[in-house]
């Protein structure tokens, strides 16, 4: 597929770029789901709050400018996951499966008593 359609804020930079793309497009979303769950912001608000709209922001993917959100907004154990989710390269995405057993592996550490403390950024 090639053709960009879907919502600015969670839109992999293929997409915007209206290069082919696969499956992985689903990841960065992911990412930028899990950034918005964690944070308590959604993607790109950096940018919103200094004037700048949808416009500009699909502007800056389609020149290759990737302005990414700080991931350091978010809860500690999701930040990696996240990082990887947002890699410009759809090849260098976890893959579904990938990204399932980071989520189960997190859900057995917190069975096991190390559990976290809630974001304070929410």
């Amino acid at each position: 597929m090639t053709l960009g359609v879907g919502t600015y804020n969670y839109m992999a930079p293929e997409v915007v770029r209206t290069k082919k793309y696969d499956e992985k497009v689903y990841i960065y979303t992911l990412a930028s789901i899990m950034f918005y769950l964690s944070s308590g912001k959604r993607p790109f608000y950096h940018l919103f709050v200094r004037g700048q709209g949808p416009a500009e922001l699909l502007e800056r993917f389609a020149r290759g400018d990737d302005p990414w959100p700080d991931a350091r907004q978010c809860h500690r154990r999701l930040r990696g996951l996240i990082e990887r989710g947002w890699a410009v390269k759809a090849s260098e995405r976890p893959s579904a499966k990938e990204v399932l057993e980071d989520l189960e592996e997190e859900k057995n550490l917190q069975m096991l008593g190390a559990s976290c403390q809630s974001c304070t950024s929410m």
